[in-house]
């Protein structure tokens, strides 16, 4: 992941695979950077329920034995998020309730679609 100026990051990156097993892992991540990054607990908390969400909805839409990848870049006043995977199919569907509940807990988000049904969930939240 590149910082917003295209600068390198100290970006966290996790990778699992992809079922929902695993997601707890991703939430308590992205939960201690918050706390690392001075969140307040509002926004702590969305930025957790945000990755749960985006977690989830992969899961639901990868091919199987596919792995998850979660990216977390931490930087003054905000916190830039990516999930990514393989779709089982081509484009990727994604539910209107998970994606209008990652829309209210979150201050950017962007779905891209990449060759080889490859997709990628990125999400930023403001301080």
């Amino acid at each position: 992941m590149e910082a917003r100026n295209g600068s390198q990051t100290n970006a966290v990156e996790i990778r699992m695979a992809a079922t929902p097993v695993w997601i707890p892992i991703a939430r308590s991540v992205v939960e201690r950077l918050a706390d690392r990054a001075n969140f307040d607990s509002a926004a702590t908390c969305d930025v957790r329920l945000a990755v749960d969400e985006a977690c989830a909805a992969a899961t639901n839409q990868t091919a199987e034995g596919a792995t998850l990848t979660c990216t977390f870049d931490v930087q003054p006043g905000r916190m830039d998020i990516e999930v990514s995977g393989v779709a089982a199919v081509e484009p990727a569907p994604f539910a209107a309730l998970g994606w209008r509940l990652l829309r209210a807990v979150t201050d950017e988000l962007v779905l891209r679609h990449h060759p080889g049904h490859r997709f990628s969930i990125r999400m930023a939240k403001l301080m």
